[in-house]
């Protein structure tokens, strides 16, 4: 049997200190793994359809099983907002330019003691070893090299690389939902669009960050998490806000037609039993920043559909060095970053579903320009069978 390497390191106060966290818990706990992506050839033999296209929406299907599966939270529900270990699982895609692309999970729990903390990192990482999707070979990394490699800390640092010989600085960015603006009483009011993707557009996404000449990093953090009392106050609050339409308006207003838009929209945040995640989209580059890689990632998780348009997305930039720095760090630490909005990152399982999305082969020639990693040297895990050394690998 192999063993897993955990990383655990105290929580800053400053982490403890959000509205979203056990005081008590002072330690977390870090763990990755690997996926390998079946090649075609294997991965059409798992469809239970007639065809290929039958294949893709099972293969869906699978990973939104495996995302609902994720959630988690304290009971009772109205003490506090995430569960009690604060588990939260990041999808990491690294550009190596020349090799190909890296697919990782990162897997992140918080407990009162390091000893706590490894104790749950290990019970997290047998159970995700065992629901991850059979469309991928799953390796553990089972040495403090391996994790370093999956979890891109290279590229987290602050002078991580050198691009043509000279030193890099990590720029980073976070992609968010548009914003959609509704009509007020007097003026108008803000809300965030959502996120949406249809079958294939996600190959945009991984087909962009395999063209980089350079290294680079994308980050898909998810937390589950509910909608907080004075949250789904303030959505109410915004519905009622909102004018009714008149049959004999003689004067226009430009966001008129956005009624019909913003009562779907609140009527689905206020949904009972709606299953929410924290959901954050952060892109790292070395060198040049790339505003089209934005582009296309962006332009990917939100789609308009036949029966919802949206607002698009926009991107973020830390204010300062120190935002940048900041913000490299709490990646580097698979945390989320905080927001003083949290109706910002509150995504429900159909949105983290078109997010975060686990990559696969097209047909017969794959995608055009990709090559997903596999490890060369460790133990592939069969997903289905996975059980893991109980005791701990030595940590940092």
């Amino acid at each position: 049997m192999s063993t897993l390497w955990i990383e655990t390191a105290p929580i800053s106060p400053d982490a403890r200190n959000n509205g979203d966290s056990f005081q008590e818990n002072s330690w977390q706990a870090i763990f990755a793994c690997q996926l390998c992506v079946r090649p075609f050839s294997e991965w059409v033999d798992l469809k239970w359809g007639f065809n290929a296209g039958a294949l893709l929406e099972e293969f869906i299907d699978r990973q939104k099983l495996f995302i609902e599966s994720q959630y988690a939270v304290a009971v009772p529900m109205h003490m506090s907002s995430v569960s009690q270990d604060q588990r939260s699982l990041t999808l990491r895609m690294i550009t190596l330019p020349g090799e190909g692309l890296q697919v990782g999970l990162i897997g992140r729990v918080c407990a009162p003691s390091s000893e706590d903390a490894e104790k749950r990192a290990m019970a997290y990482a047998r159970g995700l070893m065992s629901i991850v999707p059979y469309d991928y070979r799953l390796y553990m990394a089972s040495s403090q090299a391996d994790f370093k490699r999956i979890a891109g800390r290279d590229l987290l640092m602050e002078q991580p690389l050198c691009v043509d010989g000279q030193p890099g600085n990590s720029n980073i960015a976070e992609i968010k939902r548009g914003e959609a603006l509704l009509p007020a009483q007097q003026g108008f009011q803000v809300v965030p669009g959502l996120w949406q993707a249809s079958l294939r557009s996600n190959e945009q996404v991984w087909r962009a960050m395999a063209a980089l000449p350079h290294p680079a990093l994308l980050n898909i953090a998810l937390q589950s998490t509910v909608m907080m009392e004075d949250e789904q106050q303030a959505l109410w609050n915004i519905k009622k806000n909102m004018p009714a339409p008149e049959k004999n308006q003689n004067v226009f207003s430009p966001f008129s037609s956005n009624v019909s838009w913003g009562e779907s929209y609140i009527k689905r945040r206020l949904a009972p039993w709606k299953k929410f995640f924290c959901l954050q989209v952060h892109v790292v580059q070395v060198g040049e920043f790339d505003e089209g890689l934005l582009r296309s990632i962006g332009a990917a998780i939100t789609r308009d559909s036949a029966d919802l348009s949206l607002p698009g997305y926009q991107w973020l930039r830390p204010a300062s060095t120190q935002d940048q720095l900041d913000w490299l760090s709490q990646l580097s630490q698979s945390q989320i970053i905080q927001s003083f909005d949290r109706l910002e990152q509150l995504a429900d399982l159909e949105e983290v579903c078109a997010v975060f999305r686990l990559p696969h082969h097209a047909p017969l020639l794959g995608l055009p320009g990709v090559n997903f990693l596999c490890p060369s040297t460790s133990t592939p895990m069969d997903s289905a069978v996975a059980v893991l050394e109980p005791a701990l690998s030595e940590k940092k």
